[in-house]
């Protein structure tokens, strides 16, 4: 394998392994997360290098707004994990508040008010 290897315990795996590994483990929407503000940030370096070192009066109003446009679908991708992850957080905290009861009370004096949460 071409690459460079990394030892981890007694067998070497390349930095394209552990990034493959890395990546089989993250979920789909974190991974256009990152996709989505990798091409953002590249479009806008893009766009500033053809600013200061492009033609001298060209016409940039078309790349402008893809570039804005651009940074307009990573805030919507932005609300929209964060959504995500609120409503995720909120059951992992009502699951660790209805344990906590559970383990204090038992789950018979509890019953009433796991139905009213979920």
């Amino acid at each position: 394998m071409k690459g460079r290897r990394i030892i981890m315990g007694k067998t070497k795996v390349s930095l394209f392994e552990r990034f493959k590994r890395a990546m089989e483990k993250t979920p789909t929407m974190k991974k256009w997360g990152i996709i989505s503000w990798i091409a953002t940030i590249s479009l806008t370096v893009l766009f500033v290098m053809y600013i200061f070192f492009g033609p001298v009066g060209a016409d940039t109003t078309s790349f402008a707004t893809v570039v804005g446009l651009s940074w307009g679908e990573v805030a919507v991708y932005n609300a929209c994990y964060c959504f995500k992850e609120r409503a995720e957080n909120r059951m992992k905290i009502s699951l660790a508040f209805i344990n906590q009861l559970a383990d204090k009370y038992g789950i018979e004096a509890i019953t009433p008010i796991i139905q009213s949460i979920i």
